[in-house]
């Protein structure tokens, strides 16, 4: 990944236990080779995890309807010295 600009991507299937364990081998092998980095993953029965998923789903919805995002504090910081 070296100079590249990083891209993120977090996704969610359902498959038979094989191919989720198959396509999750991959991703991890990806990872081992450097290729991409920072892998986390859940896995599980369908039915134990769609609530969690059905949740997830919520909130990346919440943020993606632009409820504010406090301040940081770089910026609170160069408001404050252009007031002077």
């Amino acid at each position: 990944m070296s100079g590249d600009k990083k891209w993120a991507a977090n996704i969610a299937f359902v498959g038979s236990k094989d191919k989720v364990k198959k396509i999750l081998e991959m991703v991890e092998q990806l990872e081992d080779a450097g290729e991409i980095e920072d892998y986390t993953g859940i896995e599980g029965p369908y039915d134990s995890l769609q609530l969690m998923l059905k949740r997830r789903v919520e909130n990346l919805s919440l943020e993606a309807k632009g409820e504010p995002e406090p301040p940081q504090q770089d910026s609170l910081k160069d408001e404050s010295d252009s007031e002077s």
